[in-house]
């Protein structure tokens, strides 16, 4: 059975080949809401659409590996 670790590392490995196309997203992990001390919250994973086309939206994960994590 995979460790904690290794799960997340597979999850955010399947979320990078989701939108793994640098040509369309930019993509981020353990994302902060601020900068420096003023962070109080992080984004798992944050993918990012770079065409105005797709309307520039922003994906972001909560990663969960086990049942504990929650």
């Amino acid at each position: 059975m995979a460790s904690d670790a290794e799960t997340t590392n597979m999850i955010y490995g399947a979320l990078r080949n989701k939108y793994g196309d640098s040509r369309k997203y930019i993509t981020a992990c353990e994302v902060g809401n601020g900068t420096g001390t003023d962070q109080t919250n992080r984004l798992d994973f944050v993918a990012m659409e770079l065409w105005p086309s797709l309307g520039f939206h922003i994906h972001a994960f909560e990663v969960k590996a086990s049942k504990g994590d929650l």
